[in-house]
C-alpha cells in the first residue's frame, strides 16, 4: 500500500505544478504538499472500506493456522456458475412463459362490452397513488414503496381514459394481476412484471406510485422492449417532402414526425431518412442503413431539423430514389454477410402536405406485383391539398394512409402505423 501511496503524492505534485506553471502562478510547495497527504489519505481510507483490506488482515491473522489451499478448476468454475445462471434466468423464463399464456388466455374469452363506463373498471391509476395508504409498504427489492395486492396502471396524456378501447383493455388484463402474484410466489426474487397494450395501456406489478417529472410524455409503445416484442426488424426508409408548399408548419409537422417514427425503432431495426421535392437525396451522412441505435437516430433526427423547403414535388423522383436505395442495400448485404440490414421487413415512410401525382411505372418497375416493400403514407398539414393519390400509394403497396393535420395528432398517429 506504501507504493501506490507514494506514487499518488508524486503524480499530484506533478500535476498541480505542471498545471500552475502553464499559468505562471506562484505556489507554495507545503501547501501543495499538504493537500496531497490529504488526498492520500482519504484514497487509502476508501480502499480500505471498499475492499475490505482491513477485516481479510484480520481474519488471516485469527485463523492463521486453519487456512488450506487447494487447486482450482477453472472449467469447473465455470461450469457452476453457468448452472447457477441457468437456473436463475430459466425461472425468469417461465415467469414470462406463463404470463403470455396467461394474457392469451384472458384476451381471447374476454367479451367485449360497447357500454363500459369509466366508473364500472376497477383499477389503479399509477399517477394518483397515495403512498400513505396501508397497503403501500417500502420494499428494499423494489427500493421504494409498493402494494402486491394489485398492479398499477400507466395511461399516455393524450389519451383519454374513459375511450371504449382503453376501457375494455383495462378490463379484460385486470386479471393478469392473479398470474404476476403466482409468479412472485414460485420466484422470490422476480422484481417488476409488466403488461403494454397497442392503445397504449401499462400494467406493472406490484404496483407502485409513478414518478415521471415535469410533462408525463411516457408512453409504453415507445419503450425499446415494447416495440421489439410488438414487431419484427424492419429496414426503414423515411421520404420526406422538402417541396416548397411545405414551408411553414408543415414542414415543421414533418420534422417532429420523423423524430417521433424514430424513436419507435430499436437496435434491431436499420433506418436512413432522405428528402425529395424536384430531387432526391439522403439527409445526412449516412450513405447507406444504419441500425437504429440511440446515437444513430439522435443524429438522424439533427439532419432533419435543417431541412428547409424549397422547389416542387415530384413522387415519381422520390419513390424511384427509395425503391434504389433498397437494391443497393441488397448489393451491400451481398458482398457482406454482416450488411447494415434487418433482413426482414422492409417499409418506406412517405410523408407529405399532399399531391395528385401517381407513380404507377415505379411501382411497376420495382414493387409491383410482389409488394416485398411496404408504403406508410402521412398526409401532413392543416391545409385542403388533395391526398387520392397520397392515399392510393399506401393501399397499392400493402400500407396505411393517415392524416395529421397538427402537433397533437403525431404520436398516436405514428403509433398505429408503425405498430402494423
Amino acid at each position: 500500500m506504501a507504493t501506490w501511496r507514494s506514487s499518488a503524492v508524486l503524480v499530484l505534485l506533478q500535476i498541480l505544478s505542471l498545471h500552475l506553471q502553464i499559468k505562471a502562478v506562484q505556489f507554495d510547495p507545503d501547501s501543495i504538499r499538504s493537500l496531497a497527504d490529504s488526498l492520500d489519505q482519504n484514497l487509502e481510507s476508501y480502499v480500505v472500506q471498499a475492499s475490505g483490506y482491513g477485516r481479510v488482515r484480520e481474519l488471516y491473522n485469527e485463523n492463521a493456522g486453519d487456512f488450506t489451499y487447494a487447486t482450482v478448476e477453472g472449467l469447473d468454475l465455470v461450469n457452476t456458475m453457468s448452472q447457477g445462471i441457468t437456473t436463475v434466468l430459466n425461472k425468469k423464463m417461465h415467469a414470462l412463459q406463463e404470463s403470455v399464456k396467461w394474457a392469451e388466455e384472458l384476451a381471447v374469452n374476454y367479451t367485449w362490452n360497447n357500454n363500459l363506463k369509466i366508473d364500472d373498471v376497477d383499477y389503479v391509476a399509477a399517477k394518483t397513488i397515495n403512498e400513505s395508504d396501508g397497503d403501500y409498504k417500502y420494499n428494499p427489492q423494489f427500493k421504494q414503496k409498493v402494494n402486491f395486492n394489485t398492479s398499477s396502471v400507466h395511461i399516455p396524456v393524450e389519451i383519454y381514459e374513459g375511450d371504449i378501447n382503453i376501457l375494455n383493455g383495462l378490463e379484460w388484463s385486470n386479471r393478469l394481476d392473479e398470474q404476476w402474484r403466482r409468479n412472485k410466489e414460485n420466484d422470490s426474487d422476480l422484481l417488476w412484471q409488466y403488461f403494454g397494450s397497442q392503445e397504449g395501456i401499462m400494467r406493472n406489478y406490484p404496483a407502485s406510485k409513478w414518478r415521471g417529472t415535469g410533462i408525463d410524455l411516457y408512453d409504453v409503445r415507445r419503450r425499446p422492449w415494447y416495440t421489439q416484442g410488438a414487431s419484427s426488424p424492419k429496414d426503414m426508409l423515411i421520404m420526406v417532402d422538402t417541396s416548397g408548399s411545405t414551408h411553414g408548419q408543415a414542414l415543421a409537422l414533418m420534422q417532429h414526425a420523423v423524430k417521433s417514427i424514430l424513436e419507435t425503432l430499436g437496435d434491431n431495426d436499420f433506418v436512413n431518412v432522405a428528402q425529395f421535392s424536384k430531387e432526391a437525396k439522403l439527409v445526412g451522412c449516412f450513405d447507406n442503413f444504419v441500425q437504429a441505435n440511440y446515437r444513430n437516430k439522435e443524429v438522424l433526427a439533427d439532419y432533419v431539423q435543417q431541412l428547409q423547403a424549397n422547389e416542387m414535388a415530384h413522387y415519381t423522383t422520390g419513390l424511384t430514389f427509395a425503391f434504389e436505395q433498397f437494391l443497393k442495400l441488397d448489393n451491400a448485404t451481398a458482398m457482406d454477410d454482416n450488411g447494415q440490414s434487418a433482413n426482414c421487413n422492409r417499409i418506406i415512410m412517405f410523408l407529405t402536405d399532399g399531391g395528385t401525382e401517381m407513380p404507377t411505372e415505379v411501382f411497376e418497375k420495382y414493387n409491383w406485383p410482389e409488394k416485398k416493400i411496404r408504403i406508410f403514407t402521412y398526409a401532413i398539414g392543416p391545409t385542403a391539398n388533395p391526398v387520392a393519390a397520397v392515399k392510393w400509394i399506401a393501399c397499392s403497396n400493402r400500407g396505411y394512409f393517415a392524416r395529421i393535420p397538427a402537433m397533437g395528432a403525431i404520436r398516436s398517429t405514428v403509433q398505429v402505423l408503425v405498430s402494423m
